[in-house]
């Protein structure tokens, strides 16, 4: 004997079993919906973190050659730049700040000026004190090379102030001994 079924009886007769698994399709839909973003954030913060200590290796191995190997400095710090997103304003500021330093011991120094000055107002934007002190001495050393007096002796003074505010002896006594140059001209 050969029962024959159309979707018709198949679903009456399965009806039962049919709604439970629409029902539980619903219900899972439903409670289990918002959990995967949350996942899916949690996951993404794992991999922005891992992203940072990248980023965070690369600068520090440019900062550690680029006065001895500043070709591959200034390539690390141009892929920092690139791969930095714009959020993360820290790495933005050190890859020109890189950059900088890599043409300064190139003695490029009006593209070293150019990237100092990039790197300004994202040091600015951070608040990292010590890398910003760095900067404003190294502008003031550009501006010096320039003749510039007035320029170096206001970004010496910058420097100056924040390295007070840091309690930074050795820096304090760096940009005034930097200052004193520049009187003595």
């Amino acid at each position: 004997m050969v029962v024959s079924y159309n979707w018709f009886t198949f679903k009456f007769k399965f009806k039962p079993m049919y709604d439970r698994f629409i029902t539980l399709i619903v219900v899972l839909f439903v409670f289990f919906l918002p959990v995967f973003p949350q996942q899916d954030y949690e996951s993404m913060s794992d991999f922005d973190a891992m992203f940072d200590d990248e980023l965070e290796q690369m600068q520090q191995m440019a900062i550690d050659i680029v006065s001895t190997e500043t070709d591959r400095a200034d390539e690390i710090a141009r892929e920092i730049l690139s791969q930095a997103k714009k959020s993360q304003v820290k790495y933005k500021a050190l890859g020109y700040y890189i950059l900088g330093e890599a043409e300064y011991y190139r003695e490029h120094y009006d593209l070293a000026l150019k990237y100092y000055k990039k790197a300004e107002p994202y040091f600015e934007m951070v608040s990292d004190s010590v890398r910003m002190a760095a900067n404003y001495s190294n502008l003031g050393l550009m501006y010096l090379y320039k003749a510039n007096y007035k320029k170096s002796l206001l970004y010496y003074e910058k420097s100056y102030g924040l390295e007070k505010l840091m309690n930074d002896t050795v820096g304090m006594a760096t940009s005034l001994q930097n200052m004193g140059l520049i009187v003595g001209h």
